[in-house]
């Protein structure tokens, strides 16, 4: 399993060096080929690798041998377990899909090699990421996730908006990162060591207490619940939790396939990779555990709240997919883990089948995004229109597509647990969410495809068509992984919902379950899991075809709207949809942090403490000193003094330093004594020098006068 997993990562680090190394002289051809048989070759040894995994119940951890070492050792290991090889199986293939849709997507682009190049480094930075066996390596594959990103959102460099999102996401995925860097310090303190093998032992033997004094109030932290706290911030900034999400939709800019790979299905779940890599030490954190439940509530709803009111095709996407991670951590607040993965595995399909069909369309019409310059594509572009509909249906959990099975799960889990208010009000919003994302799938399904006439420009409909064979074949393969993953794969996961974790884990959270909850209950609760957000998504589509008949019939349609213009009421929900469109809450809080932040480094770092205290205690006093010396050094020229000059600022020091020198006893270990003393000396030596500097500084100025060469220093001065 050694061989194949370094060929796994071997593949796209030789790929990459090959295009950076031959990239001009193969061409755009040569290029797409050696990147396919790249791809080829990962998807047999992913399939030879999941049957060792899964069919013969097997995990994998192997030293490659020893990295470097400080303070512990730190070696090449690598794991493979469930968890990394389905992860692997999302990169590959949805990497496999996202470059054959690039090649009919970018392939005129000038820079299409550079494109091949990052992805391909993208694919290898998740790779390694996934597969660490400590967490050095684990650091390595997340920065070089972030910076991989950082490129590919500013792949058109010449555009400003570009720019400024991929620096915003850099900003804001600092903040995860800090959390990471912590995280591993804490790791290292309590386990003391870097491999992720000590998480699989007797965990209550590593736990420590840390003593904190604030303020003078003393209090007493578990080790435990720190580094689960540092690992949660570091999970919040990696997958755009509410409040370091802004990011995410910004990114936006950067070209379709990209959002779909790495918005959609691998870098935003890295940070819920990271917490499903560490589910067994927040057992033990049951505090942190329901900030989780919150924090995934707020978000999943928030997320699915500012999707609705928005008119950005992609940026509907990208906030759908902050609500659906926003589900995937309460999941996991609610002690399951394995159902966390589950919808991670489901929603990377379908997510990515809608950005791509979402990139068809911008394609088709001239990079209009736009849903309100849209409608009735349903007629030029039918095979986009389904792969959309499944998506969509998916994403609702219509019942028996992927979706379904892992959102409903996540539903009726908080329904269990309903006895304790932390996890009501995860239903809450849970619920909720789920309600807005009905909503918002049919908003972009009438507006795009169902509305009866065009609302764009006419000459964008000559290009109006479907894809061709490449994003055909990319749009089919997912919108089959949509349709049969979550059916498929449900025996792995069919241990639900008395199985937390294998082995001595099993049974934990039983209880939970047990007291109030009852398998007629769990059967009723399904059933009306399973045709409410049917029944809401027919009767959001039966709104919106009345909305499109009254519009049609412009008498009514303008009466309607000059009698809602002309109540408050109307004012009102403009001016709640111009707020909640545009994140007026988030966008004044961010400019609010970044004001303080410029201010306080401007105004005190730079012109109080840069500019001020250290330039006049550090720089400009360096200057005076060498200043004096040196001109002090020109009067004793002029002066014929050189010789009593060099032998009280040059021969007297040496001397004092031998001196010095002399007390060091080489033998007996007192030479650190000895260059103190030296040390010291020459100090006194230099304030001596610098006091008869002073005084003699006054006759030169006196003297300067009388030479020409030297009025220019003493106007200066």
């Amino acid at each position: 399993m050694e061989t194949e997993l370094i060929a796994l990562l071997g593949l796209p680090a030789i790929t990459v060096s090959l295009l950076f190394l031959f990239g001009r002289t193969v061409g755009k051809y040569g290029a797409v080929v050696l990147v396919m048989q790249q791809f080829f070759c990962s998807l047999c040894i992913v399939a030879w690798i999941a049957r060792a995994v899964f069919l013969q119940n097997s995990t994998f951890f192997f030293e490659l041998g020893r990295w470097f070492g400080v303070i512990y050792p730190i070696k090449w290991s690598f794991l493979l377990d469930p968890l990394s090889v389905g992860m692997i199986i999302i990169i590959e293939v949805i990497g496999f899909c996202v470059i054959v849709f690039a090649i009919e997507y970018l392939y005129n682009d000038p820079h299409f090699n550079r494109f091949l190049i990052l992805l391909c480094l993208f694919v290898f930075c998740m790779l390694l990421l996934v597969t660490s066996g400590n967490f050095i390596q684990f650091l390595i594959g997340w920065e070089g996730v972030g910076i991989v990103s950082y490129l590919l959102v500013n792949f058109w460099f010449s555009r400003l908006e570009a720019n400024r999102s991929a620096i915003k996401a850099v900003i804001f995925n600092r903040v995860g990162d800090v959390g990471l860097v912590l995280a591993i310090v804490v790791f290292c303190i309590l386990f003391k060591t870097f491999e992720f093998s000590a998480l699989f032992g007797n965990l209550v033997l590593f736990e420590r207490v840390f003593f904190l004094n604030f303020l003078n109030l003393s209090c007493e932290v578990s080790g435990f619940s720190v580094l689960a706290g540092m690992l949660l911030l570091a999970a919040a900034g990696k997958s755009a939790q509410i409040g370091l999400h802004a990011w995410l939709p910004d990114a936006m800019e950067g070209p379709t396939p990209v959002s779909a790979l790495l918005h959609s299905a691998t870098m935003v779940t890295a940070g819920i990779f990271l917490l499903l890599r560490f589910s067994p030490l927040f057992i033990f954190t049951p505090f942190v555990m329901e900030v989780s439940v919150i924090l995934g509530g707020l978000t999943a709803f928030c997320s699915a709240l500012f999707a609705v009111f928005q008119v950005d095709i992609k940026k509907i996407i990208a906030f759908s997919t902050c609500s659906q991670l926003g589900f995937m951590l309460v999941s996991f607040g609610c002690y399951q883990p394995l159902l966390t993965f589950f919808h991670l595995l489901t929603h990377a399909f379908f997510k990515a089948l809608l950005f791509l069909a979402a990139g068809v369309i911008i394609h088709a019409l001239q990079n209009e995004q736009d849903i309100r310059r849209m409608g009735g594509l349903i007629h030029y572009m039918p095979l986009t229109f389904a792969a959309m509909l499944v998506g969509n249906l998916a994403l609702t959990g219509f019942p028996f597509l992927s979706g379904f099975y892992s959102k409903e799960f996540i539903l009726l889990l908080n329904y269990t647990l309903v006895h304790k208010s932390v996890f009501i009000f995860g239903l809450a919003l849970s619920i909720s969410a789920s309600v807005l994302t009905v909503l918002y799938s049919v908003k972009l399904l009438f507006r795009v495809f169902l509305s009866k006439a065009f609302k764009g420009y006419r000459s964008h409909l000559v290009t109006v068509q479907d894809g061709g064979f490449f994003s055909t074949f990319s749009l089919t393969v997912l919108s089959t992984f949509s349709i049969f993953s979550g059916f498929l794969t449900l025996p792995f996961f069919s241990n639900f919902p008395f199985l937390i974790f294998s082995g001595r884990w099993a049974g934990i959270f039983d209880h939970y379950l047990l007291d109030s909850f009852s398998w007629l209950e769990y059967e009723m609760v399904s059933v009306v899991f399973k045709f409410l957000f049917f029944t809401f998504f027919v009767l959001c589509l039966l709104v919106y075809w009345i909305t499109e008949r009254i519009q049609r019939r412009n008498s009514v349609y303008l009466n309607i709207l000059a009698v809602y213009n002309s109540i408050a009421l109307g004012r009102v929900f403009k001016r709640l949809f111009l707020l909640i469109s545009n994140q007026i809450v988030f966008s004044h809080l961010y400019r609010f942090i970044t004001f303080q932040v410029y201010k306080m480094g401007y105004l005190y770092m730079l012109y109080t403490l840069d500019r001020g205290v250290f330039e006049h205690i550090g720089p400009l006093r360096i200057f005076s000193f060498f200043f004096n010396l040196s001109s002090l050094f020109y009067y004793g020229l002029q002066n014929k003094k050189l010789i009593s000059f060099l032998f009280v600022f040059i021969f007297f020091p040496l001397a004092l330093f031998i001196l010095g020198i002399k007390e060091c006893d080489f033998s007996s270990g007192t030479v650190l004594h000895g260059f103190l003393i030296a040390t010291v000396l020459i100090y006194f030596e230099f304030v001596l020098f610098y006091l008869i500097a002073e005084v003699e500084w006054t006759n030169f100025r006196t003297y300067s006068e009388e030479l020409p060469v030297l009025k220019g220093l003493n106007d200066d001065n």
